[in-house]
C-alpha cells in the first residue's frame, strides 16, 4: 500500500518504530538486491525464504531487477496501524532504491506474510520502468492500485494482498510459530549473504 509519501504493505496490525539513518545510495552490481539493516530482520527474511515458496519466487524475480531494497523494522508503524511499508528513496542511472519497513511487534508468521505483501509492491516497481520518483510512483498506483485514502493509508494493490495471503498459506502448511518478531533469533551480518543464498536455494 502507498501514500503520497510512501508505498505501504496493507495488513492492518499495530506496530512501534525504530528510526534508522538512510543508507548510502552507491550503485553496485554485486551483492543481493534485498539488504537487511540488522540481524533480526535478516532472520525473518531467511526464515520466510526457507518456509515459503511464494516468498522465494518474489525474491528471485526481484534479484533479476534494478531495484535495491533496504529492509528494516520501524516502530512508528504502530501509530499508523500498519504491518509494513514501502518508501521511495532515490534513483540513479543504474538502480532504483526503496526501503521496506516492518512492524517489529508482529508474530513471526505475520511478519513474513507482511514481507511477502511488501515485496510484491517492490516487484510492481521492478516491473514498471517509468517509476523513477515519488510522483511517478503515485501516478502508477492511481492507475493500477486500490485507493485506501478513507483509512488514511493511501494505496494498495490486489496482487500485494494476494501475495501476502499466499505466503501465509505456505506458512500455515508447516509448523506454526507464535514467536514475536522482536524476540526472534538474529543472523550475524558477517554471514548474512551465505544464509541468504542458502535459503534462496532451499526449494530448488
Amino acid at each position: 500500500m502507498f501514500t503520497l509519501r510512501l508505498l505501504v504493505a496493507f495488513i492492518t496490525l499495530t506496530i512501534p518504530a525504530l528510526t534508522l539513518a538512510a543508507p548510502a545510495l552507491t550503485p553496485t552490481m554485486n551483492g543481493p538486491r534485498i539488504r537487511p539493516y540488522d540481524g533480526r530482520v535478516a532472520a525473518i527474511l531467511v526464515d520466510g525464504l526457507r518456509r515459503s515458496p511464494t516468498l522465494r519466487g518474489l525474491v528471485e524475480r526481484i534479484e533479476q531487477g534494478d531495484v535495491i531494497v533496504y529492509l528494516e523494522t520501524r516502530h512508528a508503524l504502530r501509530k499508523e496501524h500498519l504491518s509494513g511499508l514501502l518508501t521511495w528513496l532515490s534513483a540513479t542511472p543504474t538502480f532504483r532504491y526503496v526501503r521496506v519497513s516492518l512492524n517489529p511487534e508482529l508474530s513471526r508468521n505475520t511478519a513474513i506474510a507482511a514481507l511477502g505483501h511488501e515485496l510484491q509492491h517492490v516487484l510492481e516497481v521492478v516491473s514498471e520502468p517509468s517509476i523513477v520518483d515519488s510522483t511517478s510512483l503515485e501516478a502508477f498506483y492511481q492507475q493500477h492500485g486500490i485507493n485506501m485514502h478513507r483509512q488514511n493509508n493511501g494505496w494498495d494493490s490486489q496482487r500485494a494482498r494476494n501475495a501476502g495471503n499466499e505466503v501465509r498459506r505456505d506458512l500455515n502448511g508447516g509448523r506454526a510459530t507464535h514467536v514475536l518478531f522482536e524476540t526472534a533469533h538474529e543472523i550475524d551480518p558477517l554471514v548474512w549473504t551465505t544464509a541468504y543464498q542458502s535459503a534462496r536455494e532451499s526449494g530448488r
